[in-house]
């Protein structure tokens, strides 16, 4: 048996770490590889629209010096929107630390920074739904949850604009005939609840094993209908949140 010399060797592993990176790394779409025919099985162009949805995601991360130029557009398309539209803000509505109590320094720029979310909808004919995201959680955790839902809940004069309801992990809501949305709380799933004593008091759901039971049964009652699944976090990522991350990042992990 031969041996390598220490600096052939290290070369070498170099090389292996390289070829795997390399080969590991894609920038073309990524498609389930049952559906063989992605681009010919999309509906024709002239198909009725049954119902149109809007998603906004981390709204609550915004300059407001962009706000204008972010948001006109969408705002513009909304008030020309028919009431079978709905309008989904997926979370992180507060920027950084959710919404504290009415006499906090940061109130008023909480609230500017919902206003600025909610102006989008003056004008719109649809359902309008915020969701939670982790920073919403951020201040004061479920209690700071319950006054920025029911802060957005008087705004829109809608009980239901803020879901799910009390801190609760899961709602089902009836688009049409044909379609069902499932609002899911990813972030009450991901909560350390010793820090949140009271988070599951007014919920029928106050296990995560009965969140899933939960969620499977909404499945299985509408297998027949067309059902769109709402939440704050990916159930899959290539970036950071699925473990995934760069090799700057691997290499200087303190700075991202």
């Amino acid at each position: 048996m031969k041996l390598m010399s220490r600096n052939k060797y290290n070369k070498l592993s170099i090389l292996c770490i390289l070829l795997i990176f390399s080969s590991c790394a894609t920038y073309k779409a990524q498609y389930e590889k049952s559906v063989s025919n992605w681009y010919e099985n999309n509906p024709d162009n002239d198909s009725e629209i049954d119902h149109t949805f809007y998603f906004i995601g981390d709204g609550g991360q915004t300059n407001f010096n962009q706000i204008e130029s972010n948001f006109s557009i969408l705002k513009d398309e909304l008030s020309k929107s028919n009431k079978n539209t709905t309008v989904l803000f997926l979370g992180d509505n507060i920027y950084e630390h959710g919404m504290p109590k009415k006499n906090h320094p940061d109130r008023k720029i909480a609230e500017q920074i919902l206003d600025a979310q909610i102006t989008l909808v003056d004008d719109f004919k649809g359902q309008t739904i915020f969701i939670p995201g982790n920073h919403d959680y951020y201040s004061d955790g479920i209690l700071g949850l319950e006054r920025e839902a029911n802060y957005i809940t008087k705004k829109l004069n809608d009980k239901d604009a803020f879901l799910p309801k009390n801190g609760c992990p899961i709602k089902k809501v009836e688009i049409s005939d044909n379609i069902v949305l499932i609002v899911v709380d990813s972030q009450w799933f991901l909560e350390d609840w010793d820090n949140n004593p009271t988070m599951n008091d007014n919920c029928d759901i106050s296990t995560r094993e009965g969140f899933f039971d939960e969620f499977e049964s909404l499945l299985k009652k509408n297998e027949n209908k067309t059902v769109l699944i709402s939440l704050h976090h990916p159930m899959f990522s290539n970036g950071s949140h699925g473990g995934q991350f760069s090799l700057k990042q691997q290499l200087y992990p303190v700075n991202n």
